[in-house]
């Protein structure tokens, strides 16, 4: 994703345009409280792995698991970004073909 924002000339990632991207992502990037929410929920996840790890208990686990949606949110928000990174970074390059 570095590449193909610096061959577009884009300062950052998560400048979103609503009429050019998916409606996951422009929510996850423009509202605070989803973007912390998230991001938050994904380390808790991480975290209640490692401590499951030294400590198998059944709160731990079931916290872990609570986890799990927002884990599968972070995921697809991760795939979404990167089909259209690549789908730039092609149409990029038949645009300079082209030339």
């Amino acid at each position: 994703m570095v590449k193909t924002l610096s061959l577009l000339g884009e300062p950052t990632h998560s400048l979103i345009f609503p009429e050019k991207t998916n409606p996951l992502l422009y929510h996850y990037y423009t509202n605070r409280k989803v973007l912390g929410f998230v991001c938050c929920g994904n380390e808790f996840l991480y975290i209640g792995l490692y401590a499951y790890y030294w400590n198998p208990s059944e709160t731990i686990l079931l916290m872990t698991i609570c986890m799990v949606p927002i884990w599968l949110f972070k995921q697809a928000t991760n795939v979404i970004q990167l089909k259209g990174s690549m789908q730039e970074l092609a149409d990029l390059h038949v645009a300079q073909k082209s030339k």
